[in-house]
């Protein structure tokens, strides 16, 4: 039985109003970080404004000042209110237990049109997936699975921090342990989503047998060979509604998988 708890519909609030951290992980050098190192970046005193709240520079600040060894694309705006109406009886520290509580309790949450399946306890995870269209230029396109996980702020949820991997090929879900410790104490207050890129982890994966045994051995006329292979392989998997086989070679692109994320950000 579904369950669609306060904190769950803060999170959707949040997302649909585009209260979103975005984090991707790409090289440090494209954006003329000057060496290798990263050093601690100190933290400015709070000043005391009315909104917005945060600013992009401070969040870049606070987490290379974490030891991020990825960039970040931010895209920030005022933090949602806290709570549906007013805070429960006992104060705020009783409205967060209680709805932390409540998260924990829940086999599965809705978040906007979408359900979630609660699928790790330790840290709190659940876990949904979206069908979207192979090709985005055709109506016949046939369907196919983005993944994701979300894992709910601890305490209450002012926004969420969406994750994507860079690439090439590594999947978001499957560096979770490395996002959580990136965003730290923000957890508190930010959601985590991490998203799978098409034809990565949970998303329709790419298995092509001949490139995955290829070893460190990537250029040269055998290479070539099995790239082609794989091309004509995902070229005849799948087929347009009235018959014609969709040249999926081309499909599991950057443009696509920008639109698979903001599908699922839109769902949720």
């Amino acid at each position: 039985m579904e369950r669609r708890s306060a904190a769950a519909e803060r999170c959707g609030r949040a997302l649909a109003a585009g209260r979103v951290l975005a984090v991707a992980r790409v090289p440090l050098y494209a954006f003329g970080v000057p060496g290798p190192k990263i050093r601690r970046v100190p933290r400015r005193p709070a000043q005391r404004r009315a909104a917005p709240r945060w600013a992009a520079p401070r969040w870049a600040n606070a987490t290379l000042a974490a030891g991020l060894a990825a960039a970040l694309a931010v895209s920030l705006a005022t933090p949602v209110s806290a709570a549906a109406g007013g805070p429960a009886a006992g104060g705020p520290a009783a409205g967060r237990s209680a709805a932390a509580r409540e998260l924990a309790a829940a086999r599965s949450v809705r978040l906007g049109s979408l359900s979630l399946r609660r699928c790790a306890k330790a840290p709190l995870t659940f876990c949904g997936h979206l069908a979207v269209p192979l090709d985005y230029a055709s109506a016949a396109s046939p369907r196919i699975r983005i993944g994701f996980r979300w894992l709910p702020a601890t305490r209450r949820a002012a926004g969420t921090v969406l994750s994507v991997e860079g690439g090439p090929g590594f999947a978001t879900t499957g560096s979770e342990d490395d996002y959580l410790p990136d965003i730290g104490p923000l957890h508190r207050t930010r959601s985590l989503l991490l998203i799978d890129l098409r034809g990565t982890g949970t998303s329709t994966p790419i298995d092509c047998p001949g490139l995955e045994r290829a070893g460190q051995h990537q250029s040269g006329r055998r290479f070539d060979r099995l790239v082609g292979a794989c091309g004509a392989q995902l070229n005849h998997e799948w087929r347009y509604r009235g018959g014609g086989w969709v040249h999926a070679s081309e499909d599991f692109n950057t443009a696509y998988s920008a639109r698979d994320v903001a599908r699922v950000l839109r769902a949720l």
